[in-house]
């Protein structure tokens, strides 16, 4: 993971990511700018991983709406976090597969 605080011109090294993390999709918290989410298939400045997520799942996408809720997708459908990846819930009703 690499940062430029200058428009691109030049870039640093953000974090010492985890060996064989291969990062899917990239999310900052509204309002936090120091608080990246990452949909990877392994464990910012300090890389951390959850507790928890949506099962040993693959996961494909992020998304986060203004009020903090964090949207992952994967394999096996559609999943929610409404408190920091502390709990994840499905939200697959409906949804074609």
């Amino acid at each position: 993971m690499y940062k430029s605080t200058d428009g691109g011109a030049s870039w640093i090294a953000a974090s010492t990511q985890p060996a064989n993390t291969r990062v899917r999709e990239l999310v900052i918290k509204p309002g936090d700018s120091a608080a990246l989410f990452a949909a990877t298939y392994g464990g910012g400045v300090n890389w951390s991983a959850y507790a928890t997520q949506p099962g040993n799942l693959n996961l494909l996408s992020l998304a986060m709406d203004a009020s903090g809720k964090l949207y992952a997708g994967s394999e096996a459908g559609l999943f929610v976090s409404n408190d920091g990846c502390v709990s994840w819930a499905a939200i697959n009703t409906g949804l074609p597969f």
